[in-house]
């Protein structure tokens, strides 16, 4: 549009997938490594103030599944069971909400900390597009603010 000044930005908001970095990364990485990982992490994690925080954010959404009658909900295990049975219940439980494909805040949660441990010990390596550090570093020298949005 000749004549037309440039447009003037308050701020960029930005989603993950497909924006700064390609949604196969997200699906074909990301997801698998946070399932294949879940048990590991809540072995190594257990009695973890963060961690409890987490799980308790589950059995508030377990909960809610159970009394709304959603088919397939995991139950977790009783203590009175045994810890490997309570761990068991609650890999399998994560399991279900991935294969729902949930959006909720604990499993987001967990999956973020999973993600953040393998990136930590150098298992995952992100990958960005090439443009994505030049064009925000432009909009950073312009004083615009980026935020980043996204359900995982």
């Amino acid at each position: 549009m000749t004549g037309t000044a440039a447009p003037s930005y308050r701020a960029v908001l930005l989603d993950i997938e497909g924006t700064t970095t390609s949604i196969s990364f997200v699906y074909e990485v990301l997801f698998p490594y946070a399932r294949a990982e879940a048990e590991r992490y809540l072995r190594s994690h257990w009695g973890e103030t963060d961690l409890a925080d987490i799980l308790r954010l589950f059995r508030t959404l377990i909960a809610d599944d159970q009394s709304t009658g959603t088919k397939g909900v995991v139950a977790i295990a009783q203590d009175d069971a045994g810890p490997e049975a309570v761990i068991q219940s609650w890999v399998a439980n994560i399991h279900w909400q991935m294969d729902s494909d949930r959006k909720t805040t604990a499993l987001k949660a967990l999956q973020g900390r999973i993600w953040k441990a393998g990136y930590v010990d150098g298992t995952l390596k992100g990958q960005v597009y090439p443009d994505v550090s030049v064009t925000f570093e432009a909009w950073q020298k312009a004083g615009i603010p980026i935020y980043i949005y996204s359900s995982g």
